[in-house]
């Protein structure tokens, strides 16, 4: 007995094929999240954190009893006096919640079985992934919140680096507490920051700004080794120094990445860098981008549990999965590092 075949013999995809039209899709998620993501995220320090709210200690003041004499006898011995102590004071950050979810039916992955096809599920945990690290970049930001844009501490937020950096002149309205303490009473929480004249005003990028944060962090104590901006504000830097191109040169730093450097400072940029208005406060994911230069010393991401997928028992007839991590970013010496605002 034999079965008629009506039309052209249909071209069934074979394994190859499926391997191809992976291939077509990861690729993209694979280079986007080796130079788009991982740089970035890697750059701070993660230190496993137990118990919560992390409690850690800042520097407040130098031991005021340094100082020169002349060589003791044991008629002029150190007194009490010449036994002084470092300024430090205890603060404490709660952990934020990160998370995100996705759900797919179960006709959704009946419909993309087989040979020819793809794992719909391996897809979305792919492009959720990538979602989720750039939920991450945003909080470092300050870009991110229930309301989508926070000028201060959030409870639901990591505590974004603009936050951080914030000076006590011109005076914010939301930033004067840094970790529950207030920076009007101690100062040593407040960064170093340059604003517009007055806060507010857009200004172009001059070299003057960049070389007078790195003098004022560095008689603070501080040693800015990065930079991190906005890919529209790297190009306003590149075409400052282009007759001058001594100080712009390339570095090329772990995994491969070569980088623009500024004083052979690496800078590094990314797309969720925002534009602060120094009078308002209000972070703009849209403007041409803050210029950020940090000493990364002080800086670190304190993990009270690493991103992790889960998957909730099934919903009738969808299954569903969720990214979820607990982590704050923190800065033990906010006078290290230095912000420059109101950038055109």
């Amino acid at each position: 007995m034999s079965i008629q075949q009506y039309g052209p013999v249909p071209s069934l995809p074979s394994l190859d094929a499926k391997r191809a039209e992976l291939n077509d899709l990861f690729d993209a998620v694979v280079i986007n999240q080796l130079n788009d993501d991982n740089l970035l995220r890697n750059l701070f320090r993660r230190v496993p954190q137990v118990g919560n709210p992390y409690g850690f200690r800042i520097r407040t003041g130098r031991n005021a009893t340094a100082g020169t004499r002349l060589e003791p006898t044991t008629s002029a011995p150190l007194v009490d006096a010449d036994y002084g102590v470092q300024g430090r004071e205890r603060v404490a950050e709660e952990a934020a919640i990160l998370y995100i979810g996705w759900a797919v039916t179960d006709y959704m992955l009946a419909s993309s079985a087989g040979d020819g096809g793809l794992d719909i599920m391996l897809e979305d945990m792919a492009d959720n992934t990538l979602d989720f690290k750039e939920l991450e970049e945003e909080n470092f930001f300050a870009v991110r919140a229930p309301s989508g844009s926070i000028a201060g501490e959030s409870a639901t937020s990591m505590v974004g680096i603009p936050h951080v950096l914030q000076e006590g002149d011109p005076t914010p309205t939301e930033t004067d507490t840094l970790y529950g303490k207030d920076r009007t009473v101690l100062t040593v929480l407040y960064g170093n920051a340059n604003y517009g004249s007055p806060a507010g005003t857009g200004r172009n990028l001059l070299q003057s700004f960049l070389d007078t944060e790195l003098k004022n962090t560095h008689e603070d104590g501080g040693r800015v080794n990065v930079f991190i901006t906005k890919r529209m504000q790297h190009d306003n830097w590149n075409n400052l120094f282009q007759l001058n191109q001594r100080f712009m040169n390339e570095t090329q730093i772990n995994a491969g990445f070569v980088l623009t450097t500024y004083r052979g400072i690496p800078i590094l940029t990314s797309v969720n860098c925002c534009t602060r208005d120094g009078a308002t406060l209000v972070n703009d994911a849209n403007g041409s981008g803050d210029i950020f230069g940090l000493d990364m010393r002080y800086w670190e991401i304190r993990v009270l549990k690493e991103a992790q997928m889960t998957a909730i028992a099934k919903d009738g007839p969808t299954s569903k999965r969720y990214i979820e991590a607990y982590q704050q970013l923190i800065c033990r010496k906010p006078n290290s590092s230095f912000a420059i605002y109101d950038l055109n």
